[in-house]
């Protein structure tokens, strides 16, 4: 519900700040098959990417080089994979930017942020009740900036390594 507020109230796109330099990975290789970013650079923005998206150019090579690595990209791509057959078959244009994509992105973060709370849930419920269970996660979830990040920043890579860390943590007590 606050995701929904938040973008259709609000107006904001799911895309955007350190979110974008963790995304465009996806709408390079996958729409513009470039692992360059060049062709991105170039039809987006006149072949220079503004200084909020965190790609520069490398000053020996003049190819792009993006602050974030490629992790985040990894785990939205089903998502992206989503979007973009959405945005096929509803004939919006298949840029990586439009409507679908945006809140595929969006949904991901989520998605992400849902399934790390549903691991680390099974985790606490080996060893606490569950009133202690589900007072650790509603902690976690409005204490902390998890669910700022999950919802607001879902394209940023906080709620993805939430899911990660609360994956590696099941593993680690597993084994």
């Amino acid at each position: 519900f606050a995701y929904l507020w938040i973008f259709t109230r609000l107006g904001y796109a799911p895309i955007h700040s350190d979110g974008f330099s963790y995304y465009v990975y996806l709408p390079s290789w996958g729409i513009y098959h470039d692992v360059t970013m060049e062709a991105l650079a170039r039809d987006w923005y006149g072949g220079k990417y503004p200084g909020f998206t965190g790609l520069l150019r490398w000053p020996t090579t003049g190819l792009w080089v993006d602050l974030h690595p490629i992790g985040t990209a990894i785990l939205m791509a089903p998502f992206f994979v989503v979007g973009d057959l959405l945005s096929l078959w509803s004939n919006l244009p298949r840029d990586g930017f439009s409507l679908y994509y945006e809140h595929a992105a969006g949904a991901a973060g989520i998605a992400y942020l849902l399934a790390g709370l549903a691991v680390l849930r099974r985790i606490l419920r080996r060893h606490f009740s569950d009133g202690v269970v589900l007072a650790t996660l509603i902690s976690i979830t409005w204490g902390t900036n998890l669910f700022h990040y999950g919802v607001f920043d879902a394209t940023f890579s906080h709620a993805f390594a939430f899911f990660e860390i609360a994956l590696w943590l099941w593993l680690v007590e597993a084994w």
